[in-house]
């Protein structure tokens, strides 16, 4: 399976759907995807990693990274 990120608002927040695998390989993209929220100035970003597959500590990694920046 791909690794998608697909974005859609609920009121005042923002959701971020991730799916498939968040390695190293994806960091990059969902990185992107952050910073390109909160240069919009979306700083309610909820995350559904529900639908992740594989997580490995690199995405881990990526996550720990985005909610400290």
């Amino acid at each position: 399976m791909s690794f998608t990120i697909q974005i859609r608002k609920a009121e005042k927040v923002t959701l971020m759907d991730v799916s498939g695998r968040l390695t190293s390989f994806e960091g990059q993209a969902f990185r992107d995807a952050i910073q390109r929220l909160l240069r919009q100035g979306e700083n309610n970003i909820v995350l559904n990693l529900s639908g992740l597959d594989y997580l490995d500590s690199s995405g881990i990694g990526e996550l720990v990274r985005n909610y400290l920046a």
